[in-house]
């Protein structure tokens, strides 16, 4: 995944789970999350940046050891897309864009918080969790992260104007990215 940037950045990962499960999600506790789609909320600002975290997260669950919450979904529940902003920066008085996405989507009706405090461990926005289960107005094939009103709604909370790079949009098969469908530029 040499072409995702290795700068910081927020991203949202989009997964899906084909049957109802139950989970322990480390020391967060057990859940049961229902069969659909889920969006999962994050930042990458260590070593090798967006590159490296997302990479990992698209790593088969078996070559690597849980650490995060993502971890335990990502076992059983495929992902099928994600975008990010790359250069988006953050400072101890800013609000970071994993909470800027995660609240503008838990705002939307229908959708569901499934496991309280899920990849949120280090918010401090007030965030009821970093993970939502969404409900899919189109087509049950689709990933909603493709779908434009979705991806204007993230680009409206982001304020692209905090960009230094373009907001993209890439669709995941098999855990591998198969297609850039778009990107967001700043302004636009």
């Amino acid at each position: 995944m040499d072409f995702l940037p290795k700068s910081p950045g927020g991203y949202v990962l989009e997964l899906c789970l084909i049957q109802p499960t139950v989970l322990q999600i480390g020391r967060l506790g057990e859940f049961t999350f229902p069969a659909g789609a889920y969006l999962y909320f994050g930042s990458a600002c260590g070593p090798g940046g967006l590159s490296a975290r997302l990479s990992r997260h698209l790593l088969p669950p078996a070559l690597h050891a849980f650490y995060w919450h993502i971890d335990y979904l990502r076992a059983v529940a495929e992902p099928r897309a994600l975008g990010y902003l790359a250069g988006a920066r953050w400072d101890q008085s800013a609000q970071r864009l994993e909470c800027l996405w995660s609240q503008a989507i838990a705002s939307i009706p229908g959708n569901l918080v499934p496991a309280p405090g899920f990849g949120a461990s280090d918010c401090h926005s007030g965030c009821a969790a970093h993970l939502l289960f969404i409900q899919k107005p189109e087509a049950a094939g689709a990933p909603a992260l493709l779908n434009h009103g979705l991806q204007n709604i993230l680009a409206e909370a982001a304020g692209m104007a905090r960009a230094e790079q373009d907001l993209c949009w890439l669709s995941i098969d098999q855990s591998q990215i198969t297609t850039c469908v778009g990107v967001k530029t700043a302004g636009t």
